[in-house]
């Protein structure tokens, strides 16, 4: 049995090939469509043109014709013309082929990427590489959000250094005035031995122990405290930066109606401290927020006679700059 001859074409679009049997393809039929992505193949026209067979001898027309008859017969023309992608052809007609140099236009889209990704490193190569993490940093920690870069020229990218190093300077000193307050209103209060005082990292921090503020096991701010809290609202409520109040506790289990557990009880009295804050002194609710954190973040070891100090509530003046970042782009832009 003869196996049928079989052309190759390629569809320009998709660049998918197909084995094709253009013997058995109706002779009114002179174009075909892709049955992968459906675009009009234009090659097929030249090919069924130089496929064609001479014209068949008087002789042989009435043979001829009753086996074209029978052919018509067998081939189903219409699953030859579909051209969805789901739809079925005679695979003896319509076979897919290997795909030949089809790869070597995912080759060239590669090799563009990485021609522009390398063009790219260049061109950013000299920009000065601490003073511009610096500045990323500092402005997407001071927005707490992504921010968006336009290009610009060297004038417009100094001036904004200055604005953000003046921003800086600016807060540090307010943040150093606003210590130094509160470390004189301690000191002339006697309140050493119950409210201390740390400037850390990313805030300043308050911390009044839990004894001087609550009795056991309650939520109820003590009234001896009430004048103190007045006070430190006072000092605070010139500033614009955001003021965190956090309830701890120590590892003393507790088990009542009102505080299943030290998680209620440490965040009860931070909840308490701001409701003082904001309906007896004023202070904008906007700017404060409340945590508890039982006894999960101590201080002190509760072993030792400091553990009974991890029974505090910390009142936190958060900075908008950290001093490690402030420090490190002051050096950068003295260099």
């Amino acid at each position: 049995m003869a196996v049928a001859q079989k052309s190759k074409i390629t569809c320009f679009e998709c660049h998918t090939s197909f084995l094709f049997d253009l013997n058995r393809l109706p002779p009114d039929v002179n174009e075909k469509k892709c049955i992968k992505c459906g675009a009009v193949i234009p090659l097929v026209n030249r090919i069924i043109q130089a496929k064609k067979k001479p014209a068949k001898k008087p002789a042989e027309e009435k043979s001829a014709d009753k086996s074209d008859a029978d052919d018509t017969q067998k081939v189903d023309y219409a699953a030859l013309l579909v051209q969805s992608r789901g739809g079925s052809v005679d695979e003896d007609l319509y076979d897919t082929a290997d795909e030949g140099g089809s790869w070597l236009a995912t080759y060239g889209d590669i090799m563009s990427l990485l021609l522009i990704f390398f063009i790219l490193m260049f061109a950013i190569s000299t920009i000065d590489k601490n003073k511009f993490e610096a500045v990323m940093s500092a402005i997407s920690e001071s927005l707490g959000g992504k921010v968006t870069f336009a290009e610009v020229g060297p004038d417009a990218q100094e001036a904004a250094m200055s604005v953000l190093q003046l921003a800086m300077e600016k807060e540090k000193q307010a943040l150093s005035n606003l210590y130094q307050r509160l470390a004189a209103f301690v000191v002339q209060n006697n309140l050493q031995d119950q409210i201390g005082l740390a400037d850390e990292n990313e805030h300043i921090v308050l911390m009044a122990k839990g004894m001087s503020m609550f009795d056991s096991g309650s939520a109820e701010l003590r009234a001896e405290m009430r004048p103190v809290l007045t006070k430190i609202s006072q000092i605070l409520q010139g500033i614009d930066n955001l003021i965190a109040v956090e309830g701890h506790t120590d590892n003393v289990p507790i088990n009542t109606p009102q505080f299943p557990s030290n998680w209620e009880l440490s965040t009860s009295r931070a909840a308490n401290v701001v409701h003082f804050l904001v309906d007896e002194c004023g202070m904008d609710a906007r700017q404060l927020s409340v945590a508890g954190y039982s006894h999960y973040k101590p201080r002190f070891d509760f072993d030792t006679p400091e553990g009974k100090l991890n029974r505090r509530i910390e009142i936190l003046i958060k900075k908008k700059y950290s001093t490690h970042l402030t420090d490190q782009f002051m050096a950068v832009q003295q260099q």
